[in-house]
């Protein structure tokens, strides 16, 4: 229970800052972006794995390539249903790179694991 807590600060404290680094992507409170963290953890535990299965043999054309642009329509979905502002695709996919290095680095630095 403490790790999920945790994980979400974290996709808080991502979804935040990426709103705040990339052009065409606005999150304007902490508020938005915990209710942001919550919808983005819940799409990336359901719809996440089964875009993935559907995506698999175009994934393993493109070396993997492809899974970027499940990430950003993940962030797009977010951004649907929540006050998160994402004007087109490039800055959902270029807005799920900086959540997902983020995410990496502070789960590094905060929870002292590296994910293999």
């Amino acid at each position: 229970m403490r790790e999920l807590i945790a994980r979400l600060i974290i996709n808080t404290a991502s979804l935040y800052a990426a709103g705040q680094m990339i052009k065409g992507m606005t999150v304007d409170t902490w508020t938005i972006a915990f209710v942001g963290a919550i919808v983005f953890s819940v799409l990336n535990m359901t719809v996440k794995p089964i875009l993935k299965v559907i995506s698999l043999p175009v994934t393993c054309l493109t070396i993997g390539l492809f899974s970027l642009l499940i990430n950003g329509a993940i962030l797009g979905l977010t951004a649907l249903f929540t006050s998160i502002q994402i004007t087109g695709f490039g800055a959902a996919v270029t807005g799920a790179m900086v959540v997902s290095i983020i995410n990496w680095l502070l789960g590094i630095i905060f929870l002292g694991k590296k994910e293999d």
